[in-house]
């Protein structure tokens, strides 16, 4: 519902107002549990918050019209300073618009407030409770939340529960004849209720739960969210804003998280790298940015989260600093000063930026509400800011707002540590659900060929009869493509679990010109993109990571007859971070002649050609089955019928900076050549392609990177090695000014070097040969092991040339650079691959 009702309904600032979870390897609902209450259950609703006690009591203060604080008074009147709650062995509290409920340590719920709704969960007919009251059939239960007239538990099962108003489908199941119906007064439409708790359809092992005002979401035991209710904002994650769901629809593209909030119509995850992403309405700057996101969105410059809580238009999260100092940050909306940075907002003021708020230091969690905020502190006291209406922020006055925080009087015993886990007598202890990792690229302990198709003379690490010596590949159907076994072969390395493997393909001797060579996984339509565009006679390399597809088995497809060699250097598992698309596609294409990009758009399909030192912007995210969240990603980029000798291009993340001192792909007048490029993506999702003569571009985007933990780009790509005479590097060392010759591999220092860390197992390079005087090929491998029958790049006499090569770190914390031909050679350090 997007009109002014909706708005006029209010929020609830649902129950966890989430903070961490220690890990995702804990039991369902344990985590849940953790997320409400492990570090001192604070709660804001519409104007009231509550706290649990040390002694696992509850204390509430602020608006009261609907007995919400609980006290067991009859007066209605608000409540100016903290009132103790009839309600004991609470493990943890959630507040609705105005209605609270407890989470007890036997693993059962008691509600009180309004029940106009049905959000008290005691069926039809109820009424409003001054005290705290049983909901009815529910056990076993670890974790609650709250909406504004809605209320969700979370069962040890990983089942989910809800009841109340359901006219958004809130409840998670579709409104039913006979479902019954109330009539707000605010809004003439009847509204369906559930005032039972019903099962939320498809969720079976949900780890913790969280409510928006009318939506609400599940974070799975997989790492991945799902949401369901109202999405007129695209506050349900799924890239449009559309109608309300009552079957929980996954967010798209996000996995890997660690907990999650929601506000009025905005979302928030924390993921386990320590990023935030944010999604839904954008009104105030609440997703960290300016722009609308119908899909998660990652905050830029947020980063050591340990607790994150959505407020009603705003957000707010508990950070350490680089001293650290843990700090509470907000960002929003400010119209009461609820940000608490000392200032108050007009109220149609975007404030996207991320700020600390005053004299708050030493938070364990923070709990924003409609316009006021409160943390609970490492002291077991709270502190809150923002308005006071109504007794918001506890201080006894209910006149006035505070944009920086006041001290909550006569409050002083706050939990701080974890409550005990609830244990109903009868119910299975909780399944433990399977821990979420960043499994890591896997480098091999040297490279393998995995295929030769030369005749006579080709060898393969196994020497496999349908990979070795077969003969020159020609152009097929696609049914017929060539399929290469990559995984669980004899020697290789590469585990049959492999979803991903790091390739270099070589064309040799090519027979026909304007030719070009496509990597797909088998089992999948061959899509409309190239790895490798080479003429005739060349013998020419790139680096491909490719998705696995059925049997193990890559597919390739070349135009023209040629020669293959396909050589191994890692692969990710299955349960990696890293996500090859089954269908590469096409993003930027600058001929005018040439059939358009994947989506047509015509900010990147068929703009004409690149003049001399132009950067060009090209969004890659929300492209392609890319989603938003992609902090990095994976191209192949072709230089196209280039103006001049001795051109490059540089890949980077944005535009608005200089390009750096490296180049990811080299080439000569008029060469048509790719190459494989791992890119950071800027906070648009896009990157910047820098070229240095005129030319024409094509990328193709053939997967991403879920975390940026998973493969940390350099801020900046560094020279670490330049064997030209003059030739110049980061930290003026590996610069020795004679040619790398045969019989003596230069190995150069990489971990513990520059940028690079001295833990770091793998690296992503770019590797370049200077005009050799005769035609050769490179091998780059670990120091410490024998030089493997693999090459990197191909090149002839006179050529400058460049592959891109994935190469673990070997002994001494080096890599050994092999040519077979004396030649000039420069390596540049794009990121580590962890």
């Amino acid at each position: 519902m997007r009109g002014t009702a909706a708005r006029r309904m209010g929020i609830a600032i649902a129950a966890a107002l989430t903070g961490v979870i220690p890990a995702l390897g804990v039991a369902p609902g344990t985590a849940g549990a953790a997320d409400a209450t492990v570090i001192g259950t604070v709660v804001s609703g519409f104007h009231h918050t509550c706290v649990v006690m040390a002694n696992q009591t509850v204390q509430c203060w602020g608006g009261n019209n609907t007995n919400q604080v609980g006290d067991g008074a009859t007066s209605e009147a608000d409540r100016f300073t903290p009132a103790a709650v009839t309600a004991t062995s609470v493990v943890s509290v959630a507040s609705g618009d105005n209605h609270t409920c407890v989470l007890k340590t036997a693993g059962t719920v008691e509600c009180w407030g309004s029940d106009f709704f049905g959000q008290l969960g005691r069926g039809v007919g109820a009424v409003d409770s001054q005290t705290p009251v049983a909901v009815p059939s529910l056990t076993g239960i670890t974790e609650i939340t709250a909406g504004s007239f809605f209320s969700c538990a979370l069962q040890s099962t990983g089942k989910v529960f809800c009841w109340g108003d359901n006219h958004n489908g809130q409840a998670g199941v579709l409104p039913a004849p006979g479902d019954p119906f109330v009539v707000p007064p605010q809004d003439p439409v009847p509204y369906p209720t559930r005032p039972t708790a019903v099962e939320v359809t498809g969720i079976t092992n949900a780890i913790a739960i969280e409510a928006g005002t009318y939506h609400a979401c599940a974070l799975l035991a997989d790492g991945t969210v799902s949401c369901w209710g109202n999405n007129g904002w695209g506050q349900l994650g799924t890239g449009v804003e559309g109608p309300a769901a009552s079957l929980p629809a996954v967010v798209a593209g996000l996995g890997q998280v660690k907990s999650i909030t929601a506000g009025f119509a905005h979302t928030c995850a924390l993921r386990t790298s320590g990023n935030v992403f944010c999604w839904g309405l954008n009104n105030y700057g609440q997703l960290g940015t300016v722009a609308p996101h119908y899909s998660p969105y990652i905050i830029p410059g947020l980063n050591g989260v340990a607790f994150l809580a959505a407020g009603y238009e705003y957000t707010c999260a508990v950070a350490t600093t680089e001293t650290t100092q843990t700090v509470v940050k907000c960002w929003g909306r400010n119209d009461s000063g609820q940000l608490g940075n000392g200032a108050v907002d007009p109220s149609n003021t975007v404030h996207a930026t991320v700020e600390t708020v005053v004299g708050v230091t030493n938070a364990i969690a923070v709990a924003p509400g409609s316009g006021h905020t409160c943390a609970v502190l490492a002291t077991g006291t709270v502190s809150c800011w923002g308005s006071d209406a109504r007794g918001a922020i506890g201080d006894g006055a209910g006149v006035s707002s505070s944009s920086s925080a006041v001290t909550v009087p006569n409050l002083t015993n706050v939990a701080v540590v974890a409550q005990p886990t609830p244990v109903t007598p009868g119910v299975p202890p909780p399944t433990p659900a399977p821990a979420v990792t960043e499994n890591p690229f896997t480098p091999l302990a040297a490279p393998v060929r995995l295929l030769d198709t030369r005749s006579p003379g080709g060898a393969t690490i196994d020497n496999a009869p349908a990979f070795t010596a077969i003969g020159a590949r020609t152009p097929t159907a696609p049914a017929q493509d060539f399929q290469l076994r990559v995984t669980g072969r004899t020697g290789a390395g590469v585990v049959s679990t492999a979803t991903a493997v790091m390739l270099n393909v070589t064309v040799v001797g090519a027979q026909g010109d304007q030719g070009y060579l496509t990597v797909y996984p088998c089992g999948q339509a061959r899509p409309e993109a190239s790895n490798l565009n080479f003429g005739a006679g060349d013998t020419i390399a790139n680096s491909v990571l490719a998705k696995v597809g059925t049997g193990g088995a890559v597919c390739i497809y070349t135009s023209v007859a040629t020669d293959l060699l396909v050589d191994a250097s890692g692969y990710y598992a299955d349960t990696s971070t890293f996500v090859p698309l089954a269908n590469p596609a096409r993003i930027l294409e600058t001929r005018t002649n040439a059939a358009p990009t994947v989506d047509a758009n015509p900010a990147f399909s068929n703009i004409g050609r690149r003049s001399p030192g132009q950067r060009t912007v090209v969004k890659v995210t929300r492209r392609a089955n890319v989603p938003e969240t992609a902090p990095v990603v994976v191209l192949n980029v072709t230089a196209i019928g280039a103006d001049a000798p001795g051109g490059f291009v540089t890949v980077y993340s944005s535009c608005a900076d200089a390009p750096p001192n490296s180049s990811n792909l080299n080439y000569a007048t008029g060469e048509t050549i790719a190459g494989f490029v791992i890119a950071k993506t800027d906070v648009n999702g896009d990157v910047c392609i820098f070229n240095e003569v005129g030319v024409d571009l094509a990328v193709d985007v053939l997967g991403y990177f879920t975390t940026a933990t998973a493969y940390t780009p350099l801020p900046t790509p560094q020279r670490y090695l330049d064997t030209r005479v003059g030739g110049a590097t980061f930290d003026s060392a590996d610069r020795p000014g004679t040619p790398v010759t045969p019989d003596l591999p230069y190995c150069v220092t990489i971990a513990g070097r520059g940028q690079v860390s001295l833990t770091a197992a793998a690296v992503q390079l770019n590797v370049t040969v200077v005009a050799p005087d005769s035609g050769g090929f490179i091998t780059v491998y670990p120091k410490g092991v024998t030089r493997p029958n693999a090459s990197n790049v191909n090149y002839e006499p006179g050529q400058i040339i460049a592959n891109s090569v994935s190469a673990a770190i070997g002994q001494d914390k080096q890599i050994c650079v092999y040519t077979s031909q004396p030649a000039h050679v420069i390596v540049d350090v794009a990121g580590t691959l962890s």
